[in-house]
């Protein structure tokens, strides 16, 4: 019974970070959603900028 407990909190601890990354996704899909347009605008822009930072820096 052991062997199954240990598989078992493998499992979880090697899905944690995936399940994390979708409910953040989730949550900020939920924000956007109820952001005016320009909030939206706004949110966009930051996103564009970060990414081309991100790109720029070979990230």
């Amino acid at each position: 019974m052991s062997f199954v407990w240990d598989i078992i909190k493998f499992v979880a601890k090697t899905a944690e970070p995936y399940a994390k990354r979708a409910w953040n996704a989730y949550e900020v899909r939920w924000q956007y959603e109820s952001m005016t347009s320009e909030e939206r605008a706004a949110f966009r822009e930051w996103q564009r900028k970060t990414w081309e930072g991100k790109r720029k820096s070979g990230y």
